[in-house]
């Protein structure tokens, strides 16, 4: 009898760990979607950058006082 009295009791708490463990496995899929996705936007801004075109010029070289090549 004492055991019917707290079912109940049991059936809530499993229904809380079932709600936590879903919103835990959601997290950690927008986690992974972040990721990805921030792996991506930084592979092609690094890509633009060793792709792009420079020129040096006599205000920027002695902005940082550097040396231009002759």
């Amino acid at each position: 009898m004492a055991f019917l009295a707290v079912i109940p009791n049991y059936e809530r708490i499993d229904r809380l760990l079932v709600s936590a463990e879903l919103r835990r496995n959601a997290a950690l899929r927008d986690i992974q979607f972040y990721r990805e996705s921030l792996a991506h936007l930084l592979r092609d801004a690094s890509d633009k950058i060793i792709d792009a075109e420079y020129e040096e010029t006599p205000a920027a070289a002695e902005q940082f006082d550097l040396k231009l090549a002759d």
